[in-house]
Order: C-alpha cells, then structure tokens, then sequence
C-alpha cells in the first residue's frame, strides 16, 4: 500500500509540476531536451535533423560517459553514428571508467551503445597528463588485475565469452612537475 501511496503522490506531483510549467511559460533543460527528442521523432523529424545537420556539420560531445538515453538518442537521430556519414562529424570524448557514474546522469548501457556504434573508429588516449606516475601505475595495476581475473568477466563486469564491449586499456603518465 504505501508503494502504491508513493507512487501516485509522484504521478501527481509530476503532473501538477508539469502544468504549472506550462501556465508559468517556463522549461528546463529537461524540458528542451524532450521537446528536442519529440520533434526528432515527428513526421517532420528527418527535415529537422537535416536542417541540424547543414547548420551543425561537425559536433563535438566532451564528457560523453555522462551522456543519457535522451540526448544520445538526439544526436543518434541526427548523425546517424553507426553509419559514419563522410559529410558530418561527431566527436564523443568520454572515460569508459566514469561512465557507472549514474548520479551525474551518466548510463553505462548508453556508452556501451556508442562503442558499437562506433567500432573500428575508436581513439585512446594512451598518457594522462594529470595524475603522477606512481598514481597512473596503482589504477593501472588494479584494473589490469581486475581484467585477467578468473571469472573472466573483466575489469568492467561486461565480458561475454571473447567479447568484451569495455576493455581497460592501460596508459602512461607523463607525470607531474610539483
């Protein structure tokens, strides 16, 4: 019972939130988004993407591990990722290890899509100029422990026989200067 409390109390709230946008002539980032994916999806959505598309030829998302279904699914509809048209460009910059982060609004599942769709033009960069040598090598070496482990599920969990959609790929440091 108080599930089902719970549950209509938020159904509710979403609603009356919802209505009050509307006579407030307000939206959200949320919002933009939404409205964004629904008239992507309308009858007059490939127009709309091709109207993106010659405005926005090449686009660049920093931080794509933070990436949701939503947005991914926008820019899926616009650039049509897996077929990698040669008159566009998209540019998905992300760190598959921040990708669990779903408090950010980061979705593993959609950054594993992306990989797929992205296979054979995948780019690593293989030194973090950041971090000192001696932390670069502990990560190192405890996510390439966690990739040979026995279970042979890798260090993501996400290994399936031979295939594994998120390998952890070792880097160099450059190290610090301090």
């Amino acid at each position: 019972p108080d599930s089902a409390v719970l549950e209509h109390a938020a159904a509710w709230v979403a609603a009356r939130f919802e209505v009050e946008k509307r006579r407030r002539a307000e939206m959200g980032f949320d919002d933009m988004l939404l409205r964004l994916e629904q008239a992507l999806r309308s009858e007059a959505g490939e127009r709309l993407a091709a109207l993106i598309r010659e405005q926005f030829p090449v686009a660049l998302i920093d931080e794509f591990q933070d990436t949701d279904p939503v947005q991914y699914g926008i820019f899926e509809r616009i650039y049509r990722i897996a077929e990698n048209r040669p008159e566009t460009g998209l540019f998905m910059i992300g760190d598959p290890k921040q990708a669990i982060y779903a408090f950010r609004g980061a979705d593993i599942f959609t950054y594993l899509g992306a990989r797929r769709a992205t296979a054979g033009r995948l780019h690593s960069l293989d030194t973090n100029y950041r971090s000192s040598q001696a932390m670069v090598e502990a990560v190192n070496r405890v996510f390439l422990l966690a990739e040979q482990r026995p279970e042979g599920k890798g260090a993501f969990l996400f290994r399936e026989a031979n295939d594994n959609p998120l390998p952890f790929i070792e880097v160099h440091a450059k190290g610090r200067s301090e």
